[in-house]
């Protein structure tokens, strides 16, 4: 079997047998542990993501972030189907990571540093996504900082990748950020 379709099938039933109260709190943690790294106003534009109802919720932070003027961006599919970064204006009501409205977004921004899930990471930096190389392109387009947002259990000894793999350069998790190393290609 494929490494990374093994690994795929080993964490993606844990995330989603993920008690919702375990989830919340390691979430709440994980929000602490970006706010003690860029404080309540980071330099912007900062590339951030959109949670499913599986992975860290960070809507709170993000929200604060909003509220305190910091420029956030998010990636979205455009009419080409292109992934790019596009402002983040307003946190939408009730929207999924492939739904957000349209009102709730402003233009193409590039962030420098960029806040990303994935299924697991290891030490190195190396990160396994779903399988579509979306942040693997965007992290790719002079991204300077990279962090993956996780749960501890998605910290695993390795990470299988190819030769267009891209690595983030820090992992935060409920109780600690990891350097790993700077961003590059795996």
């Amino acid at each position: 079997m494929d490494p990374k379709i093994y690994l795929r099938s080993r964490i993606l039933p844990k995330r989603h047998a993920l008690p919702s109260a375990l989830r919340e709190r390691w979430s709440v943690r994980i929000v602490e542990v970006l706010l003690r790294h860029f404080g309540p106003t980071p330099k912007g534009p900062l590339g951030v993501f959109w949670p499913t109802a599986v992975e860290p919720n960070l809507s709170p932070l993000l929200q604060r972030w909003l509220h305190n003027g910091v420029r956030l961006v998010l990636p979205v599919q455009n009419e080409e189907r292109r992934w790019q970064w596009r402002q983040l204006l307003h946190l939408p009501k009730a929207a999924t990571p492939h739904n957000l409205p349209a009102q709730s977004l402003g233009a193409e921004q590039k962030p420098k540093t960029a806040i990303v899930p994935g299924l697991a990471f290891d030490s190195a930096g190396r990160r396994l996504g779903h399988g579509g190389g979306t942040y693997d392109r965007l992290l790719a387009e002079r991204i300077d900082h990279a962090l993956g947002c996780i749960f501890p259990f998605q910290l695993v000894a390795h990470v299988p990748t190819d030769r267009w793999d891209v690595r983030v350069n820090g992992i935060v998790t409920p109780t600690r950020l990891v350097w790993t190393q700077p961003l590059r290609h795996a």
